[in-house]
């Protein structure tokens, strides 16, 4: 009798929102699986474990060019523009990664400390003049996370609510494709006239955007619409990453008050309880996209010419291989291999700034609100569903 085995849909239902999908986990027993995508229906090796996805990233035989056949991008609109360094391979993506180094350094990150330092302390008088409870989502972790992105472009704070809108509907599968390219193009408009008032000032000032203007482009290092593709992409991904892992921080260490109060009586534990949090909630679900450019061998598996693949950060951040007793959460964990923000040369360019913000963050909320913690029961947050591509909490009432 001929045996027929379904084939997985992706992305997989959580049973439990802080738990992976118990079908993920499964998939961890073997290298590659074949998925569908249940938005479209396209079929693509899903690359759950830790070892297979450091080595699809590493390996130039996988390209990151949307724009070759194969490649799994109708999930998705269309990348914002030419600089978009996770659309590209090298040697484009090489000189555009050396033109924005100095931009993303760890020691400009750290100099940020501080401006990021008052952004935050703005943003925590507001939510506790608001009083208790409070949705610490609306009150402080978007607000918090658009203002320092603002401040990075040198966009004023009133232009917030305009791009946090449309990040919002971007970020919805539910909603349609023609919806979210609608909202990507204006935003790349309002990046391409943020982008022309820096050039027409006499002078770069300190943020990001003016000095790309005033640098990178009139060097020829970068054209405009590489500028204006990278500071876009810049905006949705980074603001995403800080606004999703603060809410989910304070439910897991909710439910961790061991682990909460050692942070607590000790503030230097802050940048590991980082590093674990963005373990074991990694926010972007999707992880990379990839295409083979020839027949490769991946964990004994042939892919083949013209296949795409997914690799899932979330599973390769739950790889017992790597990560022993996974699903723990514990913030002595050494958990320097963690893939939050992914690995290789695609690495994310704003990881040192985002560090910053969340351990800024997350050091201020403990030391001025000790006593900050959600008012709901795990059963009654509102966390954010499947039809959305970033993990995270859409609201969390507080109390403190």
């Amino acid at each position: 009798m001929e045996t027929t085995t379904t084939t997985p849909t992706f992305p997989m239902r959580r049973e439990e929102p802080l738990d992976l999908p118990a079908d993920l986990v499964a998939l961890l027993d073997q290298p590659l699986r074949q998925v569908e995508l249940r938005m479209d229906g396209t079929r693509v090796w899903l690359v759950t474990r830790h070892e297979e996805i450091c080595a699809v990233l590493r390996d130039s035989r996988f390209s990151a060019d949307f724009t070759r056949q194969g490649f799994p991008a109708r999930m998705t609109t269309k990348p914002p523009g030419a600089g978009v360094p996770f659309t590209m391979d090298p040697p484009e993506h090489t000189r555009l990664r050396r033109a924005l180094a100095g931009e993303f350094s760890p020691g400009r990150a750290e100099s940020s400390r501080a401006a990021v330092q008052q952004v935050v302390d703005v943003t925590l008088d507001e939510m506790i003049a608001q009083g208790q409870p409070v949705d610490f989502v609306a009150a402080f972790a978007r607000p918090m996370a658009m203002r320092v992105l603002c401040d990075l472009l040198g966009a004023p704070h009133s232009d917030a609510e305009f791009i946090l809108q449309r990040t919002r509907i971007m970020d919805q599968q539910s909603i349609g494709r023609a919806a979210r390219q609608a909202a990507r193009d204006e935003l790349v408009a309002y990046v391409h006239r943020l982008a022309e008032e820096k050039a027409e000032l006499p002078a770069p000032g300190e943020d990001v955007l003016s000095r790309l203007v005033h640098g990178q482009e009139r060097s020829g290092e970068l054209t405009r619409e590489e500028v204006v593709g990278f500071v876009t992409v810049m905006i949705l991904v980074g603001f995403e990453q800080t606004a999703n892992q603060l809410p989910l921080g304070l439910v897991v260490l909710d439910q961790h008050p061991d682990q909460r109060q050692a942070l607590l009586d000790d503030p230097a534990l802050v940048p590991g309880f980082v590093e674990e949090l963005m373990r074991h909630q990694t926010v972007v679900e999707f992880g990379g996209r990839r295409v083979a450019m020839e027949d490769v061998e991946v964990g004994g598996q042939m892919v083949r010419a013209g296949d795409g693949l997914l690799v899932v950060f979330a599973s390769g951040n739950r790889d017992p291989r790597v990560f022993p007793d996974p699903d723990r959460f514990d913030i002595a964990r050494d958990a320097g291999e963690q893939l939050g923000f992914g690995h290789g040369i695609h690495l994310c360019v704003g990881q040192f700034i985002s560090r910053v913000e969340l351990q800024v963050a997350f050091a201020t909320l403990f030391r001025r609100l000790p006593g900050l913690r959600p008012a709901q029961t795990p059963d009654e947050i509102h966390f954010r569903g499947d039809e959305r591509f970033i993990h995270g909490i859409e609201a969390l009432q507080v109390v403190w």
